[in-house]
Parts: C-alpha cells; structure tokens; sequence
C-alpha cells in the first residue's frame, strides 16, 4: 500500500502541469523523483541522482539513509517528514525523493533559474568605483554581498511574500551595527503584506514605507553592490527582492540622496566640495525660478530700466506704453524703453 507521500504525489501531479514524476525500481523499490523541468538543473538530476541510483549495487537494502548518505552526488541535500511541503519544494525548484514505506522523504536543491550575467550599472553611473550592478536572480546578488562582506556578522533573512508568487525577499544587515528593532519592525511589515504577487522591489517600498503620501522618500535604491555594503556597514538596512536588480536601502535620509559613489573613492576634499556643490545646486534649483518669477512680477522698480527691453506690469494686461513718469491704475509704476 502507498504511504502518504506517494500519495501526496500523486495528487500534485494532477494538479501542476509539466510536473515529472521518475520511477526507478532498484532491489524491489520504488524510488519515485519528482521536479519541475523548467526550473530544474536536468543534467544534475540525471548525473547526480539517477544515474547513482541505477549504478547501485550493494547487498543491504537500499533505503533513504543510503540514498542520502552514500548514493547520490548532490550537495544540498535535506530530509523532511512534512508532507504539505512537498508541493512547495517541487515549485521552488527542488527535487523530490520518496520511497515506499519510508517515514520521511529526501529534498535535493536543483534550482536552476535563467539569468543574465553580471553588468555594467545603468543607473549609478560612475567613474572609479566597480562597476558589478546587481541582476534579477536574488542568489547571484547575494554573493556580491557575501563577496565584499566576510563577516560571521552579516545575516540574511529571508521572508516569502506573495499568495500566488510566493517571492522570495532577503533582509540584509550586520546584526551587531543595525538597529534590532528596526530590523525587526522591517521584518514584520514585509511578513505582514498581503498580496497576490510580488514583481519588483517596488512593491515592498509603498508596503513599507510610513508614509505613502510624504513627498520625501524614505528608503533608498541601489544598483552597485560596492554602494549596497557601504550602506550595510553603517548600519543600514538591505532588501532584496528575487527578480529585481534594485535593492532597497533604509532608513535613509533626504541628505543621502545627493550622495555618489565616487566621493568615498576621491580625495578627501575633493569629494566634500563636490558635495557642497551639490548643495548649492540643489538650493539655487529650488530658489532661482521663484525668485526671478518675484522680482519680475512684484518688485520690477528694483531691476535698472537698461536691462529691460519691454514693459513690465504687475498684471499682464495689454501694453500701451505710456510715458516714462506715468503709473499703472493700481499704483504700479511703467517703465518704457527709450
């Protein structure tokens, strides 16, 4: 009689389609492999899996402590006796063992996920720093991290959003500089969306953020990995979202915005007067057209009559040109042109 594994088998098979379901009988037991082909490493399945269980030859019985312990080649392998999982694992990716009359049944980690290779960024144009912008595949963005920051202190926590997705998100922090608190509250509001369907990290932003409707943004976006592990050794907060290329960094300040890469990497000084031209720019940007529309409109006695080349009215009427000493109905003086 089946257990209820194969059982549980059975009734995802009929309802995911494309799922493939491998029956090997080895030393009067059937092994049944269960995976999804489009989002599997097929070549590992065959070399590493099948291809070890048909080659064995052994006197003992073969059982999934063999399997798991001597047989197969794979190297992330675990056991679970959990039989509602298995139609999440299958849909991860992974590869399903079962065998009958055993009270557990094996996961073998197959992912194996179309990407494009690391590039240039397209965003965060820069001039001395490297130029290893993040992808869309979450395990490749990760490594960048993990690449930069060799600290035992450094975690990722992952959270799953999405009924229909079921998207994998990553909480990247030091856990001894971050705020745990903060990293906790992060946790929570990401664990506590509700939705269908998680395509960009955009989705977590609006989610997350306090305010939808401030006019200032409170979480950042990278590309760059060397940008994501300056802001994690501050002791901010990195999210991932598997399928983006742009992490999101917070908390973050309105200061930070006019922040580059390149100022970590020049000159002291340099970078701090670039920075402060920023700043200026930023304020003549805001100040420059109001005050210009002010002058022209409201106080146009201030402006020397040579540099006017037409009337100017408080209200913009008809242009008559009166003479020079003559003033408008409602007190404002004209000046005319000579």
């Amino acid at each position: 009689m089946k257990n209820k594994y194969i059982n549980k088998i059975q009734q995802i098979k009929n309802e995911i389609s494309g799922l493939i379901v491998r029956k090997i009988t080895i030393s009067d037991k059937d092994v049944h492999i269960v995976f999804i082909p489009q989002i599997t490493n097929r070549d590992s399945i065959s070399n590493n899996i099948i291809r070890p269980l048909l080659q064995y030859n052994k006197k003992e019985s073969l059982n999934l402590d063999n399997i798991f312990s001597s047989v197969i080649y794979i190297d992330d392998v675990i056991e679970d006796s959990d039989e509602s999982k298995i139609e999440n694992y299958v849909l991860e990716g992974k590869t399903v063992i079962a065998i009958l009359d055993e009270d557990k049944y094996l996961v073998a980690n197959t992912i194996s996920v179309e990407k494009r290779t690391t590039e240039s960024p397209q965003i965060e144009t820069t001039i001395r720093s490297p130029r290893d912008a993040f992808t869309e595949n979450l395990d490749s963005n990760l490594s960048l991290i993990r690449y930069r920051i060799q600290d035992k202190s450094l975690k990722i926590d992952y959270v799953t959003v999405g009924k229909r997705t079921k998207t994998a998100v990553a909480v990247v922090y030091i856990s001894d500089i971050a705020n745990k608190k903060y990293v906790d509250q992060i946790k929570k509001k990401i664990e506590g969306i509700k939705i269908d369907g998680i395509m960009e990290s955009g989705y977590i932003q609006k989610f997350i953020s306090n305010k939808a409707t401030t006019l200032f943004p409170q979480i950042g976006i990278v590309e760059k990995s060397d940008s994501t592990c300056a802001n994690i050794s501050d002791g901010k907060i990195c999210i991932m979202v598997n399928g983006s290329n742009l992490a999101l960094i917070t908390p973050k300040n309105l200061i930070e915005f006019l922040d580059a890469s390149d100022d970590h990497y020049d000159n002291t000084y340099i970078a701090l007067f670039i920075k402060v031209l920023r700043l200026e720019a930023l304020f003549i940007t805001l100040t420059l057209s109001a005050l210009y529309v002010a002058i022209v409109a409201f106080h146009a006695d201030i402006i020397p009559s040579q540099y006017i080349s037409h009337c100017i009215f408080k209200d913009y009427g008809s242009c008559e040109c009166p003479s020079r000493d003559s003033t408008y109905g409602n007190g404002s003086r004209v000046v005319k042109r000579s």
